[in-house]
């Protein structure tokens, strides 16, 4: 994952590229306004103007408009070579969404603390405006559901996720088909045991899924719903992992044969290359 050290509030914080982006526009935002202070309408701007960012797609899956006004890319580039991040400041409340956002990211990402574009849209959603004008109205009207989007993306690994993974659902969605094949089929393990790595998963809980079917391989049981089901009960991680009803989606998720040698492939080389 790319990350940059930038001074926030007189803090030097590691940043993700996407992170660093929405500011920056977000500054031209108020700057193209005449705004002395960067505020929240200006962040929301720069989350969906920067179309890289998860946070950006998100938004964009909502019709959620933040911002008329759109930024010159070579503008923004300019910016950033130049080191133009805190050229206008942060209102308050902007600060204050920004360093519950840095608080977030210490708390979720073991590997390193990166302000991340997705913690900072969090943090505006749970922590409102006392008035919410049109500007950035939608997006609370929509708060639950993109906020379970955002719940899904911190369950995943981060040090194999970087900015630009835009489609990380296709991907837990494969992870799904193929730990659905293998509570189908138990046979079908055998066929993947020394190729597939419960590291290799994006998901922290089908990381755990699939060490418990190699657990119950190795026991000589049989790797079904009903097993895994009771093995993670009995070792406490039963309702970690989303309890019975995500099991049975993940058992209702099987792929056809056809396409499981690809899938189990692709998984692989996506974490060789991230390792890489």
């Amino acid at each position: 994952m790319k990350s940059q050290l930038l001074l926030i509030d007189k803090k030097w914080v590691r940043c993700s590229e996407n992170s660093i982006q929405a500011i920056v526009i977000a500054q031209d935002l108020a700057r193209s306004e005449k705004i002395e202070f960067v505020e929240l309408h200006h962040i929301l701007g720069g989350l969906k103007q920067n179309k890289k960012s998860y946070a950006a797609n998100l938004l964009s899956k909502f019709n959620i408009d933040a911002h008329e006004n759109h930024c010159n890319s070579n503008h923004i580039n300019n910016s950033l070579k130049k080191s133009s991040f805190n050229e206008i400041p942060l209102s308050e409340s902007v600060r204050n969404i920004i360093q519950k956002a840095i608080r977030k990211s210490v708390n979720n990402i073991k590997s390193g603390s990166y302000l991340r574009s997705i913690f900072i849209l969090k943090a505006i959603l749970l922590n409102p405006p006392e008035n919410i004008n049109s500007s950035y109205k939608d997006i609370y009207e929509n708060k639950n559901v993109i906020l379970n989007k955002l719940i899904d993306i911190e369950k995943i690994k981060h040090d194999l996720l970087d900015d630009n993974d835009l489609d990380f659902e296709n991907i837990l969605q494969s992870e799904k088909e193929i730990l659905g094949m293998i509570m189908h089929n138990s046979e079908v393990i055998h066929k993947i045991i020394n190729v597939l790595k419960p590291e290799y998963f994006y998901y922290r809980k089908h990381d755990d899924i699939y060490r418990s079917a190699l657990i119950l391989h190795n026991q000589k049981k049989s790797i079904n719903f009903f097993e895994i089901s009771k093995y993670l009960l009995r070792i406490g991680m039963l309702e970690k992992i989303g309890g019975d009803n995500y099991l049975i989606e993940i058992a209702n998720s099987s792929s056809c044969i056809s396409s499981f040698d690809e899938k189990i492939k692709n998984i692989e080389q996506r974490f060789l290359i991230k390792r890489n």
